[in-house]
């Protein structure tokens, strides 16, 4: 008679055979499913880089005002991940491209869990529609016993379905669309994934509220996710989440087209590099803190003659960590040719050092102008246009910094301004004034000049900064510009 074998539900009984169990089959219960949305290859849904998004209705099992920074969260981790990317929240009855409804009943196919031994039927979490016009609801069940943790995890998973991105099957991926076990975070493939997905700049302006004071702006800089603008006669905060300005500490000494600035770490540095043979000025800078609205006097740049200036920092990607620098690239305007160099300002030593790159240009460039410095993937540029000169790239890293690259293509045959300069991402980019109208040149290393949608200000356009990878323009006109790249 031969032995036979009985299974008992959840047991494994071999005759004359052991039995082990594999450690990745977990005991079989009623797990809680994300979607039953599956996409085997990615595809871009949106065109541009600004996404609005919505909650549409309240949850009977959540107020949804007490977690609003919880509901941020998602939204926010994609943005950083691929950093063209901006999710606004508007209100329940605006347009979106992202709706969310809370709802009792859910219309999605009931899926099978991958868990344990015995597979059990579920109904998920949530599930998602896409219209016509592909903006996209997404679908809550109200009657589960939502939790802060929760509910991020399944937005996290669906915000990535409405941008278009391919479901996973890595555990730890957001795009893994089985249990609600996992954190509410991207892995490195999903960072990957929606940078391939969304990896062309949108080249788009929007018009932000007016300034409250004349646009005298002398000088202009971020800092600690702020921004600030220097006037001859007052000192303005910019905060770009409510699109508003207030009054700071005034900058302690006399503010004129001489002065400029440098960011470096958590503080702003702020002088001028005018000698007094030319101008009275001292060469005096003071370092800002934002978190103290406190101006502190530092060492003196040294005065040489040189008639103009341009603040930039180079920091952790051109050197080790802890070794950022402040510069000032000064230059000698004279009849016959022009001279360039470049100042060190080491806020450990709190000391200016001594230039040792000089560089001499054959032709005299007509104005202060004709220079326009943009900081680059840790390489400062000094782009000139309105002569016949090479741009140069000066990488304070080598033995021989300088190095001569293409001028910025001219957009018109009449005499073109160079006006101000900026960098986001892996781009430089060039405003520039010809014929009453300014262009966008967008500038890269291995691609060279492009030109892009002109900026549709009005008025002179007196200053820029960047924050968050958007670059921020204001004009003569009081306007405020921000510019999605």
């Amino acid at each position: 008679m031969s032995k036979a074998t009985y299974l008992w539900p959840g047991l494994c009984l071999f005759a004359f055979v052991g039995c082990t169990v594999s450690s990745e089959l977990r005991p079989a219960t009623a797990t809680e499913q994300i979607s039953d949305y599956e996409q085997t290859a990615a595809r871009r849904q949106f065109d541009g880089c600004t996404v609005r998004y919505a909650f549409r209705n309240e949850s009977k099992r959540i107020k949804l005002a007490t977690v609003q920074k919880q509901l941020e969260v998602p939204f926010d981790r994609w943005g950083a991940a691929n950093g063209f990317l901006i999710f606004n929240q508007v209100p329940p009855e605006a347009e979106a491209e992202i709706s969310i409804v809370f709802t009792d009943t859910l219309r999605a196919k009931p899926i099978t869990t991958t868990y344990g031994l015995i597979r059990q039927v579920v109904t998920p979490l949530s599930s998602l529609e896409r219209a016509a016009n592909k903006t996209c609801t997404i679908y809550l069940r109200d009657a589960y016993a939502w939790t802060d943790a929760a509910l991020q995890r399944v937005l996290l998973f669906q915000i990535g379905a409405a941008l278009g991105l391919a479901t996973s099957n890595r555990l730890a991926s957001a795009m893994s669309g089985g249990s609600l076990n996992q954190l509410a975070a991207l892995d490195t493939g999903d960072v990957n994934a929606v940078r391939r997905l969304y990896d062309k700049p949108c080249d788009q302006w929007r018009q932000l509220k007016s300034t409250t004071f004349r646009s005298n702006i002398q000088t202009a800089f971020a800092v600690q996710n702020r921004a600030f603008a220097l006037t001859s006669d007052s000192f303005w905060e910019y905060l770009p989440a409510t699109d508003s300005w207030s009054v700071r500490r005034t900058y302690p000494q006399a503010v004129d087209a001489s002065t400029q600035s440098f960011v470096l770490g958590d503080r702003a540095y702020v002088g001028d590099a005018y000698d007094a043979s030319y101008r009275v000025g001292s060469g005096a800078f003071w370092s800002y803190q934002p978190t103290t609205n406190d101006w502190t006097a530092i060492a003196p740049m040294p005065q040489k003659g040189y008639r103009v200036g341009y603040g930039v920092s180079i920091g952790e990607r051109g050197y080790e960590r802890g070794y950022e620098r402040g510069y000032v690239a000064t230059a000698i305007l004279n009849a016959n040719k022009s001279t360039l160099v470049v100042w060190q300002y080491n806020p450990i030593a709190n000391q200016w050092e001594q230039p040792t790159a000089w560089w001499y240009l054959p032709g005299a460039l007509p104005s202060a102008g004709d220079i326009l410095p943009v900081v680059l993937n840790g390489q400062l540029y000094l782009f000139l246009q309105s002569t016949s000169q090479a741009s140069l790239r000066f990488d304070p890293t080598l033995a021989k910094p300088w190095l001569e690259i293409d001028s910025p293509p001219r957009v018109s045959p009449l005499y073109t301004q160079l006006l101000i300069g900026f960098a986001i991402r892996d781009y430089a980019y060039c405003l520039s004034a010809a014929n009453g109208i300014t262009s966008v040149l967008r500038y890269s290393p291995a691609l060279g000049w492009k030109q892009q949608r002109n900026f549709p200000g009005k008025g002179t356009v007196y200053y820029s900064f960047v924050l968050n990878n958007r670059a921020y323009v204001g004009t003569s006109r009081d306007e405020l510009w921000e510019y999605t790249p």
